[in-house]
Formats: C-alpha cells, structure tokens, sequence
C-alpha cells in the first residue's frame, strides 16, 4: 500500500510538471505598423510680372495640387520650368 500511494503521488507530481510547462498557444494578434505616408515639400516661385495662387508648402503622397499662373498687366504667361505644359493652371500630384 505505501509503495502504491507513493507511486500515486510521484504521477501526479509528474502529471502536474507536464501541464505547468504546457503553454497556451499565443492567440493575440499583433499591431499592425502604422502606415507612414510620405510627404513631400513643393515650392513655387515666380519671375517678374505675375503670381501663383500658392507659395506651396508640405502636403502628403497623392494629395492633388492645382497652381494657377496669373500674368501681371502687359505681360504674358509662357510656361511652366520643368513641366511640359503651356497652360497656366496646372495640376500636380
């Protein structure tokens, strides 16, 4: 009887080291990264005789910017540097 209750008892110290050393699966899920948008930075200059409708300034990835050349009295719009465009309003994205 004494060496049953002792075997008894060395399982259930056996049994009781198993189940503490299983972990639960871990379950939870992870934060996902924040998505960092670029931004980028337009500058908008002009020559004697005109204006833009905008100095520029920073403005996120995709956001459309429309810029308008606006030609002083006795002067004429001819162009965008850089941009193949004649027209005075432009859109950048």
């Amino acid at each position: 009887m004494k060496y049953s209750l002792s075997l008894l008892f060395i399982w259930c110290l056996l049994c009781i080291s198993i189940i503490s050393a299983c972990s639960k699966e871990d379950t939870t899920t992870p934060e996902p990264e924040p998505v960092q948008i670029p931004i980028y930075t337009l500058t908008v200059t002009t020559g004697e005789g005109g204006t833009v409708s905008t100095e520029g300034g920073e403005y996120e990835a995709g956001t459309e910017v429309e810029v308008t050349a606006t030609p002083n009295e006795g002067y004429r719009f001819d162009g965008w540097e850089g941009i193949d465009s004649n027209e005075n309003t432009i859109t950048l994205t």
